[in-house]
């Protein structure tokens, strides 16, 4: 799909037989993904600090998801398997306690959000800021009498990961996320890298891609909700401190790798929203979705049919099927009920506003 996009850019449009190639490379591509989707069963999400992870996991909660707790202050655990959704919280997983060879696990479907790095950042400060300051204003006040928030140095030393390049460290695993300020490199980008190729499921919370996670939500997840219908703990709301011009530019300094993998990852998306896009326009099912009437995708509102992507049945309406052509029947069933009974309103209006202008 890389270089589909980059001929499209260079020289234009395609010829029919060009078109057809397309569409059949994507239509395969999705129907691997819907595979591996329904096999995996569970969601790993992995939450990069301070990225739309409780939004998510929020949204996990909204399309039905199954996990621990779905309370805010103790977002996603999973404790036995008849949960399908997890959120690691910290890093990725390094059992060899290197960063060579760091994966997704492949068992599971997983899934990443990226956010614009300098924004990140400054979220993660006002976060250690808002919960330092209510640790020691409770306990004894020293927070501010041992720590200058305008000190660029004392942030590093305070935040060593947060000032280097943080999501790239995380990717890597703990042995990488704990190495001393300076120590990220080209080599671990590029290891970065690769480890964001193996998710299945690629987010930003670029307010340029926000449109393209309708698909991806819908298509790569089978989620009716996605990121434009919940934004929980926006930053804005909750700022404790403005930050001076000084720490402004170690804030900037300390993320420039990360702000090259956000880019891949962009790209990255942008690939997904055209491959999902491509079976939307073809009038797929998606991994949850339904088949709506004459042969169109519908987003129908039905309760608990989200979860189907990573069951090892379906999920509809808040009821597990074992067979999961049981639900998907139940779901069409759904999905024309829904779609007729709008369009009969609509010819209702449609004929209340013709007797309105023949009166």
């Amino acid at each position: 799909m890389a270089l589909v996009l980059e001929r499209y850019l260079q020289t234009g449009g395609f010829t029919d037989n060009e078109a057809q190639i397309i569409i059949d490379v994507s239509r395969r591509l999705y129907a691997l993904h819907k595979q591996a989707a329904r096999t995996k069963r569970i969601i790993e999400f992995f939450h990069v600090s301070k990225s739309g992870g409780t939004t998510f996991c929020q949204l996990g909660r909204l399309n039905g998801c199954k996990t621990e707790s779905f309370n805010i202050t103790s977002n996603c655990l999973i404790s036995y398997f008849r949960f399908n959704f997890y959120s690691n919280e910290l890093v990725m997983h390094d059992h060899n306690r290197s960063w060579i060879g760091v994966h997704p696990c492949r068992e599971f479907l997983n899934v990443v959000i990226f956010r614009e790095p300098e924004a990140r950042v400054i979220s993660h400060m006002q976060n250690i800021l808002k919960e330092y300051v209510k640790y020691y204003t409770t306990y004894n006040g020293s927070f501010w009498s041992a720590f200058d928030p305008a000190s660029p140095d004392q942030w590093r030393a305070l935040a060593v990961p947060v000032f280097d390049n943080y999501v790239v460290r995380s990717l890597l695993g703990g042995q990488m996320y704990n190495m001393p300020y300076g120590s990220v490199n080209e080599t671990h980008l590029l290891a970065a890298k690769v480890i964001t190729m193996q998710f299945e499921v690629l987010l930003s919370l670029s307010p340029q891609a926000r449109e393209l996670t309708q698909d991806i939500f819908g298509l790569g997840l089978g989620w009716q909700f996605d990121l434009r219908h919940v934004h929980v703990r926006a930053t804005q709301q909750r700022a404790v401190h403005v930050f001076t011009p000084a720490v402004m530019e170690a804030v900037r300094a300390g993320r420039q790798l990360d702000q090259r993998l956000y880019e891949f990852a962009l790209v990255l998306q942008m690939l997904d929203a055209i491959t999902f896009g491509v079976a939307r326009e073809l009038a797929g099912i998606g991994v949850a979705g339904v088949a709506g009437v004459e042969g169109t995708w519908q987003r129908v509102p039905v309760e608990g049919l989200g979860t189907a992507v990573i069951a090892g049945g379906r999920w509809f309406n808040g009821i597990f099927y074992a067979n999961a052509t049981v639900a998907e029947e139940a779901a069409i069933t759904a999905a024309k009920a829904a779609a007729w009974a709008a369009a009969a309103a609509a010819a209702e209006a449609q004929a209340a506003d013709g007797v309105a202008t023949t009166g």
